[in-house]
């Protein structure tokens, strides 16, 4: 069954086109090695560092999950966890920006 929206097949075609692993890991140590020094410089332990780390992890997965085949959002996965926006969503938001330029 072929997609009718075509928006949302165009974005998810392009974001095929850039797959995470294309891209050196760099971004992501860099971003969990400035997570440690703000739990450290901030005496976070036990939970409270558990739940900042989780926080990291979920943002970084969120922001790269586009570009991992059949990967998808954790939206709805986890409890409380607000829906991500869809392909489509962020495809029209694209567009829209692009547009003001």
């Amino acid at each position: 069954m072929a997609c009718k929206d075509k928006t949302f097949s165009d974005a998810k075609t392009r974001s095929q086109k850039y797959l995470t692993a294309d891209y050196a890991p760099i971004l992501a140590y860099d971003w969990i090695d400035l997570a440690h020094e703000m739990i450290r410089s901030n005496n976070l332990f036990g939970p409270n560092a558990a739940r900042a780390f989780a926080y990291v992890g979920l943002a970084l997965w969120e922001s790269v999950y586009i570009g991992v085949p059949d990967a998808k959002s954790l939206a709805g996965q986890i409890k409380d966890y607000p829906d991500a926006a869809t392909v489509s969503a962020l495809a029209r938001l694209e567009a829209t920006t692009l547009s003001r330029l």
